[in-house]
């Protein structure tokens, strides 16, 4: 293993944890190993984690396979797992609360059926048909040469802004993005 703080290159007997100094900087005293503290140069713990981080992703992959999803949706469904059980970074969300007209404190994006329909706007829509839950947000949303709202909805989102309105079918939702 290295050591880059002590400049040293070292070899550790796992099971005694004796340790032999192949090569190290002048300043480096070579009669003293145990100047070296153990967090210093072992990744042992990281890499542990590491494994059982890929072990646990492999299982709940096939625990979800298992129940009828395609390989990329159970994928996403082990991450939301993993998420949950904190060993993930929570990724941002996005709800959508319905609301009786906008207030003009946010901008409102009027979108067509014809955008859900190409699939503009994946998130939004999940977020639309199951209004109040907490859907995975992916924003960078795709531009179509026909329609501007992405565009529109991607520049609102690239200033911080973390709310907006959507008007759609007749109906107004409150868009919150949580990150």
């Amino acid at each position: 293993m290295i050591n880059f703080k002590s400049k040293a290159v070292l070899l550790r007997e796992g099971k005694t944890s004796r340790l032999d100094i192949l090569t190290a900087a002048d300043a480096f005293s070579q009669e003293n190993p145990g100047n070296i503290p153990i967090e210093d140069y072992s990744h042992r713990k990281r890499l542990e984690k590491i494994k059982a981080l890929r072990e646990t992703d492999r299982r709940l992959v096939e625990k979800f396979r298992a129940e009828g999803l395609s390989e990329g949706e159970a994928m996403l469904r082990a991450g939301d797992e993993l998420e949950k059980m904190g060993l993930y970074p929570k990724s941002p969300r996005i709800t959508a609360k319905s609301i009786e007209r906008p207030k003009g404190d946010h901008a409102a994006f009027p979108i067509s059926r014809d955008e859900f329909r190409y699939g503009l706007f994946p998130d939004i829509e999940k977020a639309i048909n199951e209004t109040g839950a907490e859907v995975r947000f992916w924003g960078n949303y795709i531009s179509h040469t026909d329609y501007d709202t992405s565009r529109r909805i991607n520049e609102h989102l690239s200033k911080g802004n973390a709310q907006f309105y959507v008007i759609t079918g007749g109906k107004t939702y409150l868009m919150t993005i949580t990150r």
